[in-house]
């Protein structure tokens, strides 16, 4: 069992374990909603709507790492290039071409990612997975690097845990 005080909630270990609680919740659902949830026809949107987010998060998370690598390389090369190196200023213009496309990717999945999560937030949850689901691309989406030891950012990952703690759907953590 995780421990729940909030000193020992990482940030790593609770979107690691939400993740799993989605994932869980959502095949559950997918194979069987509780009989309430059959008889009336429902479903939990959210949940379809977050596994599509956090796909377009991830993806625009690699190619923002690819992108930056391009660019550190860019900059070597051309902070070492000196008159007469043809051969490196050939290289420069591959690398250019090849950042250009690299931030015009990320670029375009950042906005995806955008019209996506707005999708997520403005869809109406119809059980605590998915609370837990939307308070997850909160916290995930939010990343604001080195601020995350402050307010709000350690309290949404005490309430994201409880949250998880407390579902009902079965899921032990």
């Amino acid at each position: 069992m995780i421990d729940t005080s909030m000193a020992s909630i990482s940030r790593r270990d609770l979107l690691s374990v939400a993740l799993a609680s989605i994932t869980a919740t959502n095949a559950r659902q997918a194979g069987g909603a509780s009989p309430a949830l059959q008889e009336a026809g429902h479903s939990e949107p959210i949940l379809d709507l977050w596994h599509k987010w956090f796909a377009a998060h991830k993806r625009c998370g690699e190619l923002c790492l690819r992108q930056q690598r391009l660019e550190t390389k860019l900059f070597e090369i051309e902070r070492n290039l000196h008159e007469g190196e043809q051969d490196k200023a050939s290289d420069v213009a591959d690398l250019e071409i090849a950042y250009s496309r690299a931030l015009k990717a990320e670029l375009d999945a950042a906005d995806e990612e955008k019209v996506l999560v707005k999708a997520l937030w403005g869809t109406p949850a119809q059980s605590v997975p998915g609370i837990i689901a939307k308070l997850h691309s909160v916290v995930e989406y939010g990343d604001i690097g080195d601020f995350l030891d402050e307010t709000p950012w350690p309290e949404l990952r005490s309430i994201l845990h409880d949250l998880m703690r407390i579902d009902d759907t079965g899921l032990k953590l």
